[in-house]
């Protein structure tokens, strides 16, 4: 795995992670339970260990994040009638960014399907691993907004304890709207990460073939050793 990748699949997960930290330590406070006291400290193994916890923690939430908490908002059937050539997921962020490319090319006859969307990634790993390196760093930054989001929504619940436990005050009040705006425009910013890889996705791979079954004889076909 390249570095540049490798740094933005850190950060995904990091940077939330410790977000997720920090919020939950602020529920504990809040809810008058143990938890750390936060210190402007320089660099020790206390903090070394509170950035791995955050690492672990953006990949334990990551699963809940998309499953429970993106698809809360974004709720989508599964599901394709291949054969009749309609699709039952058009709310979907790969089915907007297919439709969006059809509408933009009608004279390339695209005949991908929505769901072809992870078999065209794999043959894009397989043609041209650097590239498809680039257009993974899109969905990396999908996964760390959706983090990011429901962090700052756990972040808002210990803000509004507090801001209860202190008299209502408006300080807190403000803290606890500007976490839950936070939340939401992150949530949104990660529908767009989303469409925006699938849209790389679908437009490197019609210059493999118009369809699955084309980009995959393409593959199949460039990968078998040239007779002499």
């Amino acid at each position: 795995m390249p570095i540049s990748l490798g740094i933005y699949d850190v950060f995904a997960n990091l940077l939330p992670g410790v977000l997720y930290l920090f919020a939950i330590n602020e529920i504990l406070r809040a809810v008058g339970a143990k938890h750390m006291e936060l210190n402007n400290q320089t660099f020790t193994l206390e903090s070394f260990i509170i950035l791995a916890l955050g690492y672990l923690l953006g990949h334990i939430f990551n699963n809940f994040t998309y499953r429970g908490w993106f698809r809360l908002f974004y709720r989508y059937p599964r599901g394709y009638v291949r054969d009749k050539g309609k699709s039952r997921d058009e709310n979907s962020p790969n089915e907007q960014a297919l439709g969006s490319l059809k509408r933009l090319y009608p004279d390339l006859n695209i005949k991908f399907y929505a769901r072809d969307a992870d078999l065209l990634f794999n043959a894009i790993q397989i043609k041209n691993k650097e590239l498809a390196d680039r257009i993974e760093t899109t969905r990396a930054n999908a996964i760390m907004m959706r983090n990011i989001s429901f962090g700052l929504f756990l972040l808002a619940i210990g803000e509004f304890i507090i801001f209860i436990n202190e008299g209502f005050s408006l300080t807190y009040l403000g803290i606890v709207i500007a976490c839950l705006l936070g939340s939401r425009i992150s949530l949104a910013q990660t529908w767009k990460y989303y469409e925006w890889f699938y849209k790389d996705v679908f437009r490197t791979a019609i210059t493999y073939g118009d369809s699955l079954d084309a980009v995959i004889k393409k593959i199949r076909g460039d990968s078998k050793p040239k007779s002499r």
